[in-house]
C-alpha cells in the first residue's frame, strides 16, 4: 500500500518557504512533486532558497531527480501567488 499524498498550500514568492520532512524510513526517491494549480513552484535543499529548482505548473517531477535520492527534507514556495503543492508517493 502506498502512503497518503501530502497537499500543502505554499506561501507566495517573497515569503518564507515551507519546510517538508519525509518519514524516517523514506527518502526523496519515494515521491514525485507537482503544482496543483497554474503557478510554478520552487524547491530547494536550503531554507534561504538562494539556489532552487522550478517545477513548472501542470508538470510532475521525481524529487530524487532534483534533490538526490538520499534527501529527506526540502523547502518549497510558490513562484507567484500562493498555491497548493502535491507530494505524491510512488508505488514500489
Amino acid at each position: 500500500m502506498i502512503q497518503t499524498p501530502i497537499n500543502e498550500t505554499l506561501p507566495s514568492s517573497g515569503a518564507s518557504p515551507t519546510g517538508f520532512t519525509l518519514g524516517a524510513t523514506q527518502s526523496c526517491s519515494d515521491y514525485a512533486i507537482q503544482a496543483r494549480g497554474s503557478v510554478d513552484i520552487h524547491i530547494s535543499d536550503t531554507e534561504a532558497m538562494t539556489k532552487y529548482w522550478t517545477i513548472k505548473a501542470d508538470t510532475a517531477q521525481s524529487l530524487s531527480q532534483v534533490l538526490g535520492k538520499n534527501a529527506t527534507f526540502f523547502y518549497a514556495r510558490s513562484g507567484g501567488a500562493a498555491d497548493t503543492i502535491e507530494i505524491l508517493p510512488l508505488r514500489k
